[in-house]
């Protein structure tokens, strides 16, 4: 979906509050009106069709009255729910920046920042609020302007002898009856029409396109059992995020099975965008990729993930506890295998330092984690998959040298089991490699060991000095 994950939030909060607030109240009032109002327009044309004529004449020019009153709610109500749902964006994006912003001393351009979508969604929230408060007095003038027409009518009819005065107060009593329902329907009106306009947008959501299951067009032995290490190969790869912004060109490649091999080059190269690719997180606009003998495109996506454990760039990490942020990747993990990850990734003291153990909570967003620390839960739980292709994207970027040490030991020990594709700056990680990609921003891609690009290619020469790698 386009729109930002605050704006899909309000969708699930807001929005869908509206069309309940609709569904318990508002139809309930119209269900009510209808049944009441057949039961006592039947017994007033028994009285008077003259006077019933009457009734239905005031009863459709108060509805026009009032239809006229809150039209533009729907349109008031799309507007306020927009503004809201911008504000809880910027308010969001605000708060997951938060320690960011005061560090920097920054607190006051971002609360001026917050003021322009908190006006906007303030001042669409009024004109709704006055427009519907408008409504209700403009339907209670409607109807008893209608009552008193409807008594006029009828006292001329009894002067005139026309009809009993008895019959009068009779029909009188059925025309409150009647005018208790329809204000009652004139009060849904508004109600209704929020909801409409949050279905509306929960509808244009709803539009956006889903991923669809889709059956594997290739037998099971094309990509191998699933414990089987698998090669994986690009053949003219290319990928745009945007007009003239970032991704790959023409990049072709091949990872041999059970090899540990590394993706380097400058920001913006695109090698997260490659590792993007192999997960399908994005489909290339040109090429193919080939997992085994299997073209990615033609593999069910549920397959394709039960092939794959990707440790993201960001190391992220729900809100839960360690264990269940380990068990995402290998559900049927017990606790040993758990402890033998996180001890081999140096986060044993974690364990050993809290009463809970693995169960320990850590916080939103591994909030109670260093940043060092999250990345190796993130290393660990996907060391912990089973699955056969392992993508990591820089898995040490937050580590001390000796840390940096035994993640990159971890790394090389997935080789044979494993095919492991690392994209890192770190070149301290990729000397023991079995292959090195090296891409350049032109989109050109150099292959061999470390060493051997050293010596060949002047550019990856003077990144590895760099680096401080010999």
């Amino acid at each position: 979906h386009e729109g930002r994950a605050g704006e899909l939030v309000s969708l699930l909060t807001s929005d869908t509050a509206q069309i309940h607030t609709m569904l318990v109240g508002g139809v309930f009032e119209l269900v009510t009106a209808v049944v009441l109002t057949v039961g006592a327009c039947t017994l007033m044309i028994v009285i008077s069709p003259l006077l019933f004529a009457v009734t239905v004449a005031a009863i459709v020019g108060s509805a026009a009255i009032v239809g006229l009153a809150s039209g533009p709610v729907r349109t008031l109500s799309r507007r306020s729910q927009d503004e809201t749902a911008a504000m809880g964006s910027e308010l969001a994006s605000s708060l997951r920046a938060l320690r960011t912003i005061r560090t920097a001393g920054a607190t006051d351009p971002y609360v001026e920042r917050l003021i322009e979508p908190a006006a906007r969604a303030r001042d669409a929230a009024i004109a709704l609020g006055t427009r519907v408060a408008v409504v209700s007095p403009v339907g209670q003038m409607a109807t008893q302007c209608a009552f008193l027409g409807v008594l006029a009518v009828g006292a001329i009819q009894v002067g005139r002898g026309e009809i009993a005065f008895a019959d009068l107060l009779t029909f009188l009593m059925y025309v409150v009856l009647v005018l208790s329902p329809v204000e009652g329907a004139f009060r849904a009106i508004p109600v209704l029409q929020r909801a409409r306009a949050s279905w509306d947008r929960i509808s244009a959501a709803m539009e956006v396109p889903v991923e669809k299951p889709q059956q594997s067009r290739h037998p099971s032995a094309a990509v191998a059992r699933r414990d089987s290490a698998l090669p994986l190969r690009l053949e003219g790869v290319s990928f745009q995020h945007g007009e003239g912004t970032g991704g790959v060109t023409d990049a072709s490649l091949t990872v041999r099975a059970g090899s540990v091999c590394a993706l380097v080059g400058p920001s913006g190269s695109g090698k997260s965008t490659i590792l993007d690719l192999v997960s399908r997180l994005y489909e290339p606009d040109r090429g193919r990729i080939l997992l085994g003998e299997a073209d990615l495109g033609t593999i069910d996506r549920e397959e394709l993930s039960s092939r794959l454990a990707y440790m993201e760039q960001s190391a992220s990490l729900v809100d839960g506890s360690l264990a269940e942020n380990l068990r995402l990747a290998a559900p049927d993990a017990d606790d040993a295998q758990l402890r033998e990850a996180l001890d081999a990734v140096g986060l044993g003291y974690l364990v050993d330092e809290d009463p809970r153990g693995i169960y320990y909570p850590l916080g939103e967003s591994g909030r109670t984690l260093s940043g060092g620390e999250a990345q190796r839960v993130a290393l660990a739980r996907t060391v912990l998959s089973p699955a056969p292709i392992v993508l990591i994207d820089e898995p040490t970027s937050r580590l001390d040298p000796e840390s940096e040490a035994r993640v990159t030991s971890v790394i090389d020990g997935l080789a044979g089991r494993r095919t492991v594709l690392v994209v890192t700056h770190r070149l301290r990680a990729v000397v023991t490699a079995d292959q090195v990609f090296y891409l350049r921003r032109d989109g050109t891609i150099t292959s061999g060991t470390h060493a051997q690009l050293v010596r060949t290619s002047r550019s990856y020469s003077r990144l590895a000095r760099l680096s401080l790698v010999g």
